[in-house]
């Protein structure tokens, strides 16, 4: 078993803090209906004697000599069982007219003598407390009388009388509450910490990292999302898009970088979304790590591959048909339409660069449509479309339908729940994807418990959210100032490097006429692609300007020559990609234009 630390140990409790609290409560309550209704009231009083004079020779001597403290002292275990014998309770119940077992009695009356002394307490003990009262008065009385009938000497005197008790001596209500208190808190302990250890759903990164050997791409937090992966207020689901600075849009992000990082080695154009069981959030996770996507200028399809409870039109607020069951079957509506261009079940988004493709309606083959010759034609054909395309599948152990798209898709991301999805069950969704030779770029842990206050943290985003009210005017005047020239500059390569786009553009369209979407689409594809070349090479250059205007430290001179520095490397690289894709584009129409030939012979 792994060591815990003390923080793991806390993690653990506060996670469990509702049913521990819930635990102590009912041991509490039933330490207080134990001491109120079981506990019977039992009421105590007591009598103090002293052994005194041993012999009627002193009498008339004032003093005490060693010999009767000794004797008295020896004589004091012998009076002690003298109380209580049966002779004496049996007259003392006698003289009082108590009607009560001898035994029970005997069973209530203790004898306590103090160490190194010759006193003696009688104590009783009674439903009633006047009885305890008068039996421990009478005992006392009884037994003087006893000691003198036997041992012919009068020694024996009583310094303190029973009196009344006021309360019942057996019944604590406090102690006993806080004694099953303590026991439910140590019950309420164990239970945590075994429970911990029985427990195998996802919990941590090392969970998944350790014992199954699966890199965690992204922890997304709880935020506002119910048990079904739903933010609670629906306008705000796609939380990339309504609130693009949040710290969960910033998870995404995170998401979004490590799964190109993870995919470096091929060109990532296709991604499949899976989870192990419903409600685990990956119709969430699709859609705001689509809109991430789409943000950095990419085309962006979502495939809603759930051809049996697929929900995407409900996040994007789309027509849920035609939709991919449409398309494949080749069936749309009562008319029979035929539904063979992949255009016709295409829909556009609020969001820039976004499209979605709906599941459709529920066919009664789902499976067998996914395994078709016609899904592989429409994997070919959306990647031309697109630069990437986000399918969300089904649950993995629930249905084959995501094992399927596993293997005809480029790579695939399993989403889990944190506490919740077991890690025996993302196993055998990694298994179920090995077998078919699946590529798996990672996992993601939806769900993940954040405070309001680590929720609402704030950070820079860019230097016009940098805090200036602890500068001065003039500091705060040369701030703006910097900003404002940063922002022409950028303006202006914006205008040059958008000249050289439609230049690409004009050639791209000459080139792809036949292509299936419009030329207005196809120019839309190469804008998009070169913003993406010059915004990760602005980013840098505004990054690195911004960094130093507000830590003044460079001089503008040199930034001048980074700037036509990073001019000319962009024009460069613009132009070896319009190159490119020229090229790739003239070998597909010679291998189309053979393919034809061959055909027609």
């Amino acid at each position: 078993m792994e060591e815990l630390d003390l923080r793991e140990v806390f993690n653990i409790f506060w996670e469990k803090k509702v049913k521990i609290i819930l635990i102590v409560i009912i041991f509490s309550l039933i330490g207080a209906l134990y001491s109120i209704k079981l506990i019977t009231p039992m009421y105590t009083s007591s009598t103090t004697m002293v052994l005194a004079q041993a012999s009627e020779s002193n009498n008339n001597n004032d003093s005490i000599t060693d010999t009767d403290i000794t004797l008295n002292s020896k004589l004091v275990s012998t009076y002690s069982e003298l109380i209580r014998s049966k002779t004496i309770i049996r007259q003392v119940l006698s003289n009082l007219h108590i009607d009560e077992d001898e035994q029970t009695v005997k069973k209530n009356v203790s004898v306590n003598s103090k160490s190194d002394t010759a006193m003696i307490e009688i104590a009783v003990k009674d439903k009633d407390a006047v009885n305890a009262y008068k039996i421990a008065n009478e005992i006392a009385s009884v037994f003087s009388k006893e000691v003198a009938k036997i041992y012919n000497i009068n020694n024996v005197y009583i310094v303190d009388e029973a009196e009344v008790a006021e309360g019942p001596s057996n019944v604590n209500h406090i102690k006993n509450i806080s004694i099953f208190a303590i026991i439910g808190i140590v019950i309420a302990c164990l239970y945590a910490i075994i429970s911990n250890m029985l427990d195998n759903t996802v919990k941590s990164v090392e969970d998944l990292e350790n014992i199954l050997q699966l890199p965690v791409l992204a922890s997304i937090s709880l935020c506002n999302v119910d048990k079904k992966g739903k933010l609670k207020n629906s306008k705000k689901e796609i939380i990339t898009y309504k609130d693009p600075k949040s710290p969960v849009s910033e998870m995404f992000r995170t998401l979004r970088t490590n799964i190109q990082f993870m995919n470096s080695d091929i060109e990532l154009k296709t991604l499949l979304v899976t989870s192990t069981l419903p409600s685990e959030g990956k119709s969430w996770i699709t859609a705001n790590l689509a809109v991430t996507f789409a943000q950095t200028g990419k085309k962006v399809i979502v495939v809603d591959a759930d051809l049996r409870k697929g929900r995407q039109y409900d996040i994007f607020n789309v027509s849920p048909r035609p939709g991919l069951s449409n398309y494949l079957s080749g069936i749309y509506g009562e008319k029979n339409s035929q539904m063979n261009k992949i255009e016709n079940v295409i829909q556009k988004t609020e969001i820039d660069n976004l499209y979605v493709i709906p599941a459709g309606n529920i066919p009664p083959n789902p499976s067998e449509l996914l395994m078709s010759e016609k899904m592989l034609k429409f994997m070919k054909e959306i990647k031309k479309l697109c630069d990437i395309a986000i399918f969300d599948g089904t649950p993995n152990l629930l249905v084959t339908d995501s094992t399927i798209l596993s293997r005809i898709t480029d790579s695939t991301l399993i989403v889990t729940s944190y506490n919740s999805t077991k890690l025996e069950n993302v196993d055998k969704v990694k298994k179920n994807i090995d077998i078919v030779r699946g590529k798996i770029a990672g996992v993601t842990i939806n769900k993940v418990p954040i405070s309001n206050k680590e929720y609402n943290e704030t950070y820079y985003y860019s230097p016009s959210n940098v805090p200036v009210t602890n500068v001065n005017k003039s500091s705060k005047k040369k701030f703006n100032k910097d900003i404002d020239e940063e922002n022409k500059i950028t303006n202006n390569m914006n205008d040059e490097t958008e000249k050289m786009h439609r230049i690409s553009i004009i050639q791209k369209e000459s080139e792809t006429k036949n292509s299936i979407f419009d030329i207005q689409n196809i120019a839309e594809n190469i804008d998009n692609d070169k913003k993406i070349i010059k915004n990760e090479e602005m980013n840098d250059i505004i990054s690195n300007e911004n960094y130093e205007i507000a830590e003044e430290m460079e001089p503008k001179k040199k930034n001048t020559r980074t700037r036509k520095t990073t001019k000319k490397e962009s024009s460069e690289i613009l132009d070896k990609e319009v190159k490119k894709r020229t090229t790739k584009n003239k070998i597909k129409e010679d291998i189309d234009g053979e393919k034809n030939k061959q055909e027609e012979e």
